[in-house]
């Protein structure tokens, strides 16, 4: 998100789509981080998963955030036809770099459950594509670690398409030593030297929602405020799922990101 956020999140009236959502943790970094005037729409097609999503946003009175159920491969059923700066679309995937928290999906996962998944990731970038406006940008994701889901989707859809320029992602492998570069995007693998967002955070005026305000309390939460800022929203969002309502909180020490596995892979349109 901070690859896309730094190349337009200074500019005005900025209009963002989130196209799977749910649960909230993306949209959420996307309304703390942005400016006012930029426009946010959240689409997720799961109707128990747009709940949690409007949930999550609703904790944190992110009301100016546009939700919306619908299919990312059908933007034809929900797009109102105003095209967008930036798009993210973090794609349903075989959750294989999730398995140390997810571990039944070794059991329940078939092999060709990769062809349909790579499928209908190349159909959702294929649909989403014409929603983005010249020198917008398009920041593919997964949890996955196969190439098939990964390189090999932005290759096939980059094949029809002369208007996509592959973006560099300057991530350096010291500051995540479990990432490689691969030809196409970044490669972060589930590693143990990475540990479940710890972290020491001073929380004032912290009160139970709905109820009377109590004495401040202290919480603990690690995060690098530079590159893994969003980690925030996730914080603030687990705090407020147990009804607990944390205000002017100040960090106070760098972290490390979950051990899980990713992939990430930045496109612009050219104009």
């Amino acid at each position: 998100l901070s690859a896309v956020k730094n190349n337009v999140i200074n500019i005005e009236n900025t209009r963002w789509l989130d196209a799977c959502a749910a649960p909230g943790g993306k949209t959420s970094y996307l309304w703390e981080r942005l400016p006012d005037t930029a426009e946010i729409v959240a689409v997720e097609f799961d109707v128990h998963r747009i709940q949690r999503l409007k949930n999550t946003l609703q904790r944190i009175d992110a009301t100016s955030v546009q939700v919306i159920q619908g299919d990312a491969t059908r933007p034809d059923t929900w797009w109102d036809g105003k095209k967008f700066d930036a798009i993210l679309v973090d794609a349903p995937c075989s959750g294989s770099g999730v398995i140390r928290r997810h571990p039944d999906i070794k059991w329940l996962r078939q092999p060709n459950d990769l062809i349909t998944l790579a499928q209908q990731q190349n159909t959702m970038l294929e649909k989403l594509w014409p929603l983005l406006l010249p020198d917008g940008y398009l920041l593919y994701a997964t949890c996955s670690t196969f190439r098939v889901e990964n390189d090999l989707v932005i290759l096939n859809f980059t094949k029809n398409y002369s208007d996509v320029e592959i973006i560099s992602i300057d991530v350096s492998s010291s500051e995540i030593p479990s990432m490689i570069k691969t030809d196409i995007g970044i490669q972060i693998f589930p590693s143990t030297y990475f540990i479940d967002n710890p972290l020491s955070c001073q929380a004032q005026n912290s009160f139970p929602l709905g109820a009377q305000q109590v004495k401040p309390a202290q919480h603990t939460l690690f995060i690098n405020e530079e590159r893994y800022v969003g980690m925030v929203s996730e914080w603030r969002t687990k705090c407020f799922a147990n009804d607990i309502l944390l205000e002017n909180y100040s960090v106070a020490g760098p972290v490390m990101p979950s051990g899980d596995g990713f992939y990430y892979c930045l496109l612009r349109k050219k104009i």
